[in-house]
């Protein structure tokens, strides 16, 4: 039922003040989780970022084994990464306001993700000159920034949307519930990708982050 809750005197409306204050914060987050669309969502919101986020934090790093500048990689991965990103969710809104196409926008929008990640994959592999690493790495680093920007737009848009599926009293629980996977997505991988670099390598982490783009891939067909 949507908009609904039952108790022992029947069906009562969720807009009831005081039928709301008999229920916990457990209560609210199963209510939450069991809207239509939910469990897909967070599913697709634990992978999405997972991998751009843990090549984004240990790519400069490989840069700077090669030999390139502190100064300039911290300004092109800081700086200059973070103007694009805000320029890709700024691009994302006119993308974002058809809300039946916005699955697919998402779609392709992961499988885009897979180009640049791959080519900062061959790049770890020594398949070019330190040079060329140097231009192509971070012209993909911030091409993956661009895109990852845009994804975040539509995700988001599509966060409230399911959000609004849920009665009155409960949209905020289910928001939140929504960000609060969508960041420990990022976070948990972020903390993880330091020890495979220190035990794997650049190379193998790397290609580990653009398996897990792969997934998120696979993960848009659970959305609704």
């Amino acid at each position: 039922r949507s908009g609904t809750l039952s108790d022992k005197g029947g069906d009562r409306s969720v807009d009831d003040s005081a039928d709301l204050k008999r229920y916990g914060i457990l209560q609210r987050l199963r209510w939450a989780v069991s809207v239509e669309g939910t469990w897909g969502l967070l599913v697709f919101l634990a992978l999405y970022k997972s991998g751009e986020y843990g090549m984004v934090t240990t790519y400069p790093s490989f840069l700077l084994d090669r030999g390139h500048s502190y100064a300039v990689i911290g300004v092109l991965n800081g700086f200059v990464a973070q103007i694009i990103s805000l320029l890709g969710t700024l691009s994302g809104v006119p993308l974002s306001r058809n809300l039946r196409k916005n699955k697919s926008n998402l779609f392709w929008l992961c499988v885009a993700q897979l180009v640049p990640s791959s080519i900062i994959v061959a790049t770890n592999m020594g398949f070019l000159s330190a040079a060329a690493d140097m231009y192509v790495g971070v012209a993909s680093l911030l091409l993956l920034s661009a895109i990852s920007g845009m994804l975040t737009t539509i995700t988001f848009t599509m966060m409230m949307a399911c959000s609004q599926k849920t009665p009155h009293g409960f949209k905020s629980t289910h928001f939140s519930l929504l960000c609060t996977v969508e960041v420990l997505g990022k976070l948990a991988f972020s903390v993880l990708v330091g020890p495979l670099v220190d035990t794997l390598g650049k190379a193998p982490t790397h290609f580990a982050m653009m398996l897990l783009m792969g997934a998120s891939v696979a993960t848009v067909r659970l959305l609704t």
